[in-house]
């Protein structure tokens, strides 16, 4: 999961449990993430902490190691019970696209 500080309020998402293959690269996945979700695609803090989370526990449970592409994130988030792939402010699902950069 992960806290976030917004200026007025702290936000916390979870994401789900899982059992990583190779760690290296996660904080890399999730920041890279979170900067395109804040500030490319405009998304709302909550939402960018989810995809956020999810881009780091594909990163982590992949074999080999690799770094997921947007869409793959954005399609994992639509396929979870835990994150329906929606905003909970809006109930609009995100258009994210590209790849994670190395």
């Amino acid at each position: 999961g992960a806290w976030a500080w917004d200026g007025q309020e702290i936000v916390h998402r979870r994401t789900r449990t899982s059992t990583p293959r190779d760690t290296v690269g996660a904080g890399d996945a999730f920041n890279a993430a979170l900067i395109r979700a804040l500030f490319v695609d405009g998304e709302s803090l909550s939402r960018a902490l989810d995809f956020a989370n999810m881009a780091a526990l594909l990163a982590i449970t992949s074999s080999p190691r690799r770094y997921p592409t947007f869409a793959e994130v954005r399609a994992e988030l639509a396929r979870s019970a835990a994150f329906a792939g929606q905003d909970s402010e809006s109930g609009e699902v995100s258009d994210m696209d590209g790849t994670l950069p190395p």
